[in-house]
Formats: C-alpha cells, sequence, structure tokens
C-alpha cells in the first residue's frame, strides 16, 4: 500500500497554484508549463515505483517460540533485512499482535536507511492480559520513498508462538516454598512415628516392644528394633475442573485462574516436601494426565500441560473421573480435586461416584466458598432485601452442609476456600496432611 505526504500535496497545490497564475499572465507559455507538469508527474510516478520495489525486499525473522509471564513485560528480538536491490528509508516496524497484548510501543523505528544485504535488530516490549498460546503471523513495515513525497506500506509474514504462563513469583506462598535453603526446613511437629522403614538398631529400655524386630533378635542373639521415618516421594494429584462453573468470577480473575495459579503452586509445594506431583484437568472427559513425578523439569512439563486451559460449557463428568483415577492410580495417592459443588445436581453427582476413588486413595475436595452461604442469623438483616439474600444463603450453606456429611462419611473432605487465598489454603491443608500422617 503506498500513500502520498504532506509534502507531496503541497507540492502538488503550490505547483498548480503557480502554473495557473503563470498561464493567465503568460497566455503563450502553457506547452513549457504543460511539459514541467508531466516532467514532474513522471519523476513522481517513478519515486512512488521505486519505494514500492525497495520495500518488498523487507523480511523479519525471530525466535519461533518466546515464553512470557501474564501481566509482565517480554521482549522480542526482530531482525529486519533487505534482501532487495534498493535502499528503503526511515523504516518503522509494527507486529501485528493479539487483542490481549499491550505493546509498549506501537512502531519501532529501523533506522534512516537500510542498504541491500543488510540488517538489523529491534526489541518489541509488551504485556498480555491472559494466559494461553498466541501466534504472531505477520509484521507491517512503513518506510518513505527516496524524494521524500511516498509512505510505503507493505507487510511480511513470520512465524512466531508466544506461551503465556500463569504469573506465581508474587504469590507469598510459592515464594515461601522456592526459597532455597528453607524450603522444607522449618520445624514441624510431625504426629506419630512413620510408616516407612528407615534401619534396625540395638534395643534401648525405652522402646516399645511392637518395634521389636524378633527375627533380627533371633538372628543376632541381642534385641533389635525397627526405625521408622516419615514417609517420603509420596504422590500429589491436583484435578482441575475445566467445566462451565469454572468460567464464574472470582474477584478480578475466573475460578478457573484461580485453580490453574493454585495447581502450580502445589507443585512447587509437593517438590520441596519431597514427593512427587502429578496433574490431570477434565471437564466431560479427561483432557491432560501428568503422572506424579519431580523435579525442575517435570514442573515445567506440568505448567505446559495447563496453561492453555479454558472454561468449556459443559457439565462435570465425575464418572468418568473417578473411573480413570481407579485405572491409572495403582498406587495409594493424595488426590485434591479442584471443582465447584454448590449447584445441587453436580454435588449430587460428585458424592455419588466419589467412592469409587477414595476407597483406595486419600481424596479432598476444594472450593471457593460462594458468596453469602452462611447460617441464617450468622450477620443482622436491615430490611426485606437483605433478609432474602440471607435466606438465600442459608439454603446454599445448607445444602453444602449436607454435601459435606455425605462425602465425610465415604472419607472425603471438601474443603471451602477463600478465593482470595486458595493456593495458601491448599498448601496449608497438603502440610496438614503430612504432619498427621493420613496418607
Amino acid at each position: 500500500m503506498i500513500a502520498p505526504r504532506n509534502s507531496l500535496i503541497l507540492l502538488v497545490a503550490a505547483l498548480g497554484s503557480v502554473a495557473g497564475l503563470v498561464a493567465a499572465l503568460l497566455p503563450v507559455s502553457g506547452p513549457a508549463l504543460l511539459a514541467t507538469i508531466l516532467l514532474l508527474a513522471v519523476a513522481i510516478a517513478w519515486d512512488a515505483r521505486q519505494a514500492s520495489l525497495a520495500a518488498r525486499g523487507l523480511r523479519v525473522t525471530a525466535l519461533p517460540l518466546v515464553r512470557a509471564v501474564r501481566d509482565r513485560k517480554t521482549e522480542i528480538l526482530l531482525h529486519i533485512s533487505n534482501i532487495g536491490i534498493g535502499l528503503v528509508r526511515n523504516i518503522r516496524v509494527a507486529a501485528e499482535v493479539p487483542e490481549v497484548f499491550r505493546m509498549a510501543e506501537p512502531a519501532l523505528d529501523c533506522g534512516p536507511v537500510l542498504r541491500p544485504g543488510q540488517g538489523i535488530q529491534v526489541t518489541a516490549r509488551f504485556g498480555c492480559q491472559r494466559r494461553g498460546e498466541y501466534k504472531i503471523t505477520r509484521c507491517w513495515f512503513e518506510s518513505i520513498s527516496r524524494m521524500g513525497l511516498w509512505t510505503v506500506r507493505t507487510a511480511a509474514s513470520c512465524d512466531v508462538t508466544v506461551r503465556v504462563y500463569p504469573d506465581i513469583s508474587r504469590d507469598k506462598t510459592a515464594a515461601e516454598f522456592l526459597q532455597r535453603g528453607r524450603a522444607g526446613a522449618r520445624v514441624m511437629q510431625v504426629t506419630g512415628k512413620g510408616r516407612e522403614f528407615s534401619q534396625l538398631r540395638e534395643y534401648l529400655p525405652d522402646d516399645p516392644y511392637e518395634d521389636v524386630d524378633w527375627k533380627s533378635t533371633a538372628r543376632r542373639g541381642t534385641p533389635v528394633v525397627r526405625c521408622w521415618r516419615v514417609e517420603r516421594d509420596q504422590e500429589v494429584y491436583v484435578v482441575v475442573d475445566a467445566s462451565r462453573l469454572s468460567a464464574r468470577p472470582a474477584g478480578a480473575e475466573t475460578i478457573l485462574e484461580r485453580y490453574v495459579h493454585s495447581a502450580l503452586v502445589m507443585a512447587i509445594a509437593a517438590q520441596a516436601q519431597g514427593d512427587r506431583f502429578g496433574l490431570i484437568t477434565f471437564s466431560d472427559r479427561v483432557h491432560r494426565f501428568v503422572r506424579a513425578r519431580s523435579g525442575k523439569q517435570h514442573f515445567n512439563y506440568c505448567r505446559d500441560a495447563i496453561y492453555r486451559l479454558q472454561p468449556r460449557a459443559v457439565e462435570p463428568d465425575f464418572g468418568e473421573l473417578f473411573a480413570f483415577l481407579e485405572t491409572r492410580l495403582t498406587r495409594r495417592a493424595l488426590v485434591i480435586i479442584l471443582t465447584s459443588l454448590d449447584d445441587p445436581l453436580t454435588g449430587e453427582t460428585f458424592a455419588r461416584h466419589v467412592g469409587i476413588a477414595s476407597r483406595r486413595h486419600l481424596v479432598l475436595a476444594g472450593m471457593p466458598e460462594p458468596d453469602g452461604a452462611r447460617p441464617l442469623f450468622s450477620a443482622a438483616a436491615g430490611n426485606a432485601h437483605q433478609m432474602y439474600s440471607a435466606l438465600a444463603g442459608h439454603v446454599r450453606w445448607r445444602q453444602l452442609a449436607e454435601l459435606s456429611n455425605s462425602c465425610r462419611r465415604q472419607g472425603v473432605r471438601l474443603h471451602l476456600l477463600d478465593p482470595a487465598r486458595v493456593s495458601g489454603q491448599l498448601a496449608g491443608i497438603y502440610l496438614d496432611v503430612k504432619r498427621r500422617q493420613r496418607l
């Protein structure tokens, strides 16, 4: 695309005015004026043609994969090259990005002149408001012709994939576990003596008789006891529900955003405690299954498995989920299910199928506490509207209480979480399970 600049418009206006005035005063100068105008028109057309041909030689390349963090500045290094045969002057480049991107500068200057065979690098800075995967497939160039009369705009294709991950670095819970040298070093009282065998040692007067290893005692001829330690290397799975209820707002974000954020924080907490972490996402079917492992590379794999998860307008299928857990998880594990059970039908379905998994695994369910779900007379009602709202909240509270009792009878605990502190409360629940050796 080519467009005239203000200098061309002023030149044509001035030439037209002068030519008209000269033609009116000197009629015999008409042929000379016409020849001058024709020569100037040819020069203008030649300038436009040369600028258009030169701009066609511009190309842009960049790294094929860029990793970014939500609401944090990220840089993309663009390499601009001229593979044509003409000079390109006063180049500006702008990447065609999705609407959720916030560019620090809409267009970037690439210098006064770019000669054939030369290249230049510019840095595009942006921030993204939503996690997910995005494509940048085209960049636009703007240059000025040699005579400065035309502005030429051309497009060049590129192939850049931008992965925007959740930002967990500002989470206080994640920061506590990420501090090197302190993660897991806090003194924590542990109930019981552990269930994992550590070593054999000689009997001491205060040792209980149930710890005596009678076979080793008979073999050695002296009393020997077994030493136990708190279990390590256990499996922890977080199950994220991405069905229709996860799209509801929870403050400035959706419920699913809080789930994704909390799942990654739980991965850090499990690694700090020496356990293995696994991840499952589902809605009307199981979408992703990441088997429990440990290590930084495994955390990155879990992050890549969940960062594109979006809510789906379907009902959750708990029957398929628990059947999947029964067939794929052969070792007893801690399974934390992040879902919304305040819908009566959804809660009834969950309570009906959760027994499949609770017979083998320790299952915990976590959901954001609904607004206003509290006993009727827990707060004063000033008018009729507040009274009706309190009655509606009491009904929801009563339904959740009945659901919690139904789950408890099957060995499943339902936890109502503060939407603003989901990750911190989940980490506290997990540490409490470790301290009590419930797994």
